[in-house]
């Protein structure tokens, strides 16, 4: 059984080791003494006063843009459906400037890459380039003299912004779509509807729903079958939203006639979600709470016009994101485990984050790691983070509850790794060198799994010294 118990490890780990997962690039807090700037964008934005912070562009706008005490000028262009919109820069003769992004900043990462704005900011004589999409804001980024453009700090949003009613025909129903307390349709009937047949009517880049849901969608007291229809982040800017259709009798098309009454698609995230009051349809359209937008009203149809019925202020309520939530939201887009993210950045600053947010060492998000943090910066040769966690009280006896390597005593993983560093530093910071794992100890694991005599011999001395 020990060897059969053995050999499964081996397999599990050949698997789950060999598939690394590169995509996390480190995040960086730098410019701490910039930090006020990042302040004041997010007071700016949440008084809708940013204007007062803002370098108008013209055709050829004429700014300090890399801080070097020159002015350079400064174009402002967008590409694509998308309007992704990018900032060209000239020296003084017309010769092109290209601004490099800073390698310590994840500009893959979303918050970084997705920002569709890009404005000029002038603060405490200082220029900076903040990245929004429309009141979302991204980062803040300050260009060197070298022409890096290095991030600041970067932003998140509330997931419930501010709301306030300000158009009302029916305050009781207007009222309780504040208070989220609806009574939403459910889609749960089957429909033969295809993404061809939608591409067909027109929607390009729009892929129906798994269930429609019965309803009278237009109020004339006769009951239709509305699909969602999800339209797709490259159908335009910010998009990734959901509006309604509404199917033909077989089922497989949609009834053009109804589904062009119902509001038009919206990009930025935004959804249309149908639901009664009182024996009649509405539909409310509201941002998405995953990027939450301007964007909040309740419309009925109702003999073939669409009424506003509730209408709603929104606004969105930024923050400058710590640093402890930083790695979590990147880790979290990145489908790994803020350890395995905060051990891809440079240096220990990620581990000292999360160790002073008191971050529990064992690994949680297990597609790419086991174990712990200690067991996986052994498996990456992290040899200073492991010496690092150690140093700060990480526990050199950890292990979790999962399958083999994450139930196997840190100082026995580093064995079958055959690392005599890993096996060193944690016994300086008083590993059990008698703890068990599958009924053998360390030595009788050096003995099964040493690579060469040589390394047989310089595990069993360090096992030995006291």
């Amino acid at each position: 059984m020990k060897k059969l118990k053995t050999i499964t490890f081996i397999l599990v780990v050949l698997c789950v080791y060999g598939i690394r997962n590169s995509s996390a690039a480190p995040i960086n807090p730098n410019g701490e003494k910039h930090i006020a700037a990042c302040r004041a964008v997010v007071d700016a934005v949440n008084q809708r006063k940013l204007v007062d912070l803002v370098i108008p562009f013209t055709d050829f706008t004429q700014v300090d843009i890399n801080n070097d005490g020159k002015l350079e000028r400064v174009v402002l262009t967008s590409d694509g459906t998308m309007r992704v919109e990018s900032l060209e820069v000239f020296d003084e003769n017309g010769k092109p400037i290209t601004l490099v992004h800073s390698n310590e900043d994840d500009w893959e990462g979303d918050n970084l890459s997705w920002a569709m704005d890009q404005m000029l900011i002038k603060y405490g004589g200082e220029v900076y380039i903040l990245g929004k999409t429309n009141d979302y804001l991204n980062y803040l980024s300050r260009v060197d003299k070298n022409n890096v453009e290095k991030v600041i700090c970067e932003f998140g949003q509330r997931p419930a912004p501010v709301e306030t009613l300000v158009t009302s025909s029916k305050d009781k129903l207007c009222q309780g779509a504040l208070k989220q307390e609806l009574n939403y349709v459910t889609f749960d009937r089957l429909h033969a509807i295809t993404h061809a047949a939608v591409q067909e009517a027109g929607f390009d880049q729009t892929n129906p729903g798994k269930y429609a849901a019965q309803m009278d969608i237009n109020n004339d007291g006769t009951d239709d079958l509305v699909v969602e229809l999800d339209l797709a982040s490259g159908a335009g800017r910010g998009c990734d939203a959901r509006h309604l259709g509404v199917l033909n009798k077989a089922r497989n098309k949609l009834d053009m006639d109804v589904t062009r009454q119902l509001p038009e698609p919206m990009c930025e995230g935004v959804g249309q979600t149908p639901f009664v009051f009182e024996g009649q349809t509405y539909i409310e359209v509201k941002y998405a709470s995953r990027h939450p937008t301007n964007i909040h009203k309740v419309i009925q149809l109702k003999e073939s016009k669409l009424e506003t019925v509730c209408e709603y202020d929104v606004r969105v309520v930024n923050y400058v994101l710590g640093e402890y939530e930083r790695i979590l939201k990147y880790a979290e887009a990145d489908f790994i485990d803020p350890w395995v993210y905060a051990l891809d950045m440079p240096g220990n600053g990620g581990l000292q984050t999360l160790m002073d947010a008191k971050h529990d060492i064992k690994i949680k998000v297990r597609s790419n790691a086991f174990g712990t943090v200690l067991h996986e910066a052994i498996n990456r040769k992290r040899y200073d983070a492991l010496q690092f966690l150690l140093a700060n009280g990480a526990d050199p006896n950890a292990t979790t509850k999962d399958s083999p390597p994450g139930d196997m005593p840190p100082l026995i993983f580093a064995i079958w790794l055959n690392s005599t560093e890993g096996m060193g530093i944690l016994l300086k910071y008083g590993a059990n060198r008698n703890q068990t794992w599958s009924g053998q100890s360390p030595k009788d694991w050096v003995s099964i799994w040493a690579r060469s005599d040589k390394d047989k011999a310089l595990m069993m001395k360090l096992l030995s010294k006291k």
